[in-house]
């Protein structure tokens, strides 16, 4: 039989993708989080397997204390574009990238996770850095991880 598809956004696209949380977070064992290089090549890899969807957050990043003003947020974002990114191009084709906000980390610990403010304002500074971070294409799914 052929691959399983589903409906998303109002699109059909593969019913499998690829979850970036362990690929971008540090628990619950810093030592196995992957190198950036291979969370590339776990990503290309899914990708060349003929993965279309890519889940990814704003917070999914290694330790949110090591980095000032929150510069580390967005890092599982930028590592994802990276790694499907093709030049000038864009995404490979057929790649669709779900991201979400809502939440912040307080600590590196699994339990280190709060809802942040969902106004207006909040929410628009939250998907204009993922936008940035994605590399300024189209987002296909942007979802709120928590609502307060």
């Amino acid at each position: 039989g052929g691959r399983a598809m589903a409906r998303l956004a109002g699109e059909m696209v593969d019913a499998y993708g690829l979850g970036t949380l362990a690929l971008g977070v540090s628990y619950p064992d810093p030592a196995k989080r992957p190198s950036e290089d291979q969370a590339i090549a776990i990503v290309r890899a899914a990708a060349d397997a003929g993965c279309q969807v890519f889940d990814v957050a704003d917070t999914y990043c290694p330790n949110p204390n090591s980095y000032a003003e929150r510069e580390g947020f967005h890092s599982t974002e930028r590592m994802l574009y990276k790694a499907l990114s093709e030049g000038s191009v864009g995404l490979r084709r057929g790649a669709r990238i779900i991201t979400k906000a809502g939440m912040t980390r307080i600590s590196a610990d699994s339990s280190g996770w709060r809802p942040t403010p969902c106004d207006p304002d909040a929410l628009y500074e939250s998907i204009r850095r993922s936008h940035a971070a994605l590399g300024g294409g189209p987002i296909f799914l942007w979802q709120l991880h928590h609502h307060n």
